[in-house]
């Protein structure tokens, strides 16, 4: 990731100034997220989760999920226990199982997709703003006028 970020900083910089900065404003946070910041965002929903009703049967104490092929013995379990039938419990638990990977995978998505989405539709209009008042600097300043041109003309 280092020797990425490195080749993917030196293009920021071939591309000017403002774009450099703007991978360095995005880069360390992006990394960190990806690096470390999705794990940890998935250990604490599966902590928060494995107490909850239902989730204690398919998230063990290390926060391992159960597997899809695991899911059919608790169902029938669950079922016994809970004299129930064995395609709602089944149901539920692949319900269950697919919330524990779906939500952290949907906040990276979101959050983080449209963050880094967010951050560079701002610099990129703070560009376009800072290049259309140069624009307007440098078009007022070197227009001339047909009045000007006249004055021009007379002078000589």
């Amino acid at each position: 990731m280092l020797i990425g970020g490195l080749g993917y900083l030196k293009a920021a910089h071939d591309r000017g100034k403002q774009n450099f900065l703007e991978t360095l404003f995005r880069y360390p946070l992006v990394g960190f997220y990806v690096i470390t910041g999705s794990e940890l965002l998935e250990k604490g929903f599966k902590n928060f989760l494995k107490n909850k009703k239902g989730y204690k049967e398919i998230i063990d104490n290390n926060l391992n999920v159960k597997k899809f092929s695991e899911l059919s013995e608790i169902a029938q379990r669950l079922a016994k226990e809970n004299k129930t039938d064995i395609n709602n419990e089944f149901k539920a638990l692949v319900g269950k199982k697919a919330i524990i990977g779906a939500v952290p995978f949907a906040f990276s998505i979101a959050v983080m997709g449209l963050f880094v989405a967010g951050v560079s539709r701002f610099f990129t209009q703070y560009r376009y703003n800072k290049e259309q008042k140069e624009k307007e600097r440098n078009f007022s300043g070197n227009f001339m006028t047909f009045d000007n041109f006249q004055k021009s003309l007379n002078t000589k």
